[in-house]
């Protein structure tokens, strides 16, 4: 009798290691994947804090350019990839603005020789 009695305590006390062994995997694999999630989510904070703002402000102003607004300026904000492409769309706004001022001082200049009379 003393025998069986030991054997349902080994079992019971097997099927409880066994169930605690699986739990310890299940909160293994929970841990797993709210790291994962966790690293996700300051890597999508991180890319949109260091690219797509940035990116967001530089077509701002690229747009507020084109509409005619020449004293918006692209400040590069690091020494990054967008940094280094921050600083570049500056050099060309800058070389833009200056192309269509420019023009616009030939434009008048032209437009007041135009307007003068004409010496015999």
């Amino acid at each position: 009798m003393v025998k069986v009695q030991e054997f349902v305590r080994r079992g019971i006390a097997g099927k409880i290691k066994a169930r605690g062994g699986r739990n310890a995997v299940t909160s293994l694999i929970v841990a797993i994947v709210a790291l994962v999630l966790v690293m996700s989510g300051v890597m999508i904070v991180s890319l949109n804090k260091l690219v797509f703002s940035r990116l967001a402000k530089t077509m701002d102003v690229a747009t507020c350019v084109v509409g005619g607004d020449f004293n918006r300026q692209i400040v590069p904000g690091s020494r990054d990839e967008v940094g280094k492409l921050e600083k570049l769309l500056e050099q060309f706004r800058t070389v833009f603005v200056n192309t269509v001022q420019d023009m616009q001082q030939d434009n008048q200049r032209l437009a007041e020789s135009e307007n003068r009379p004409v010496a015999l």
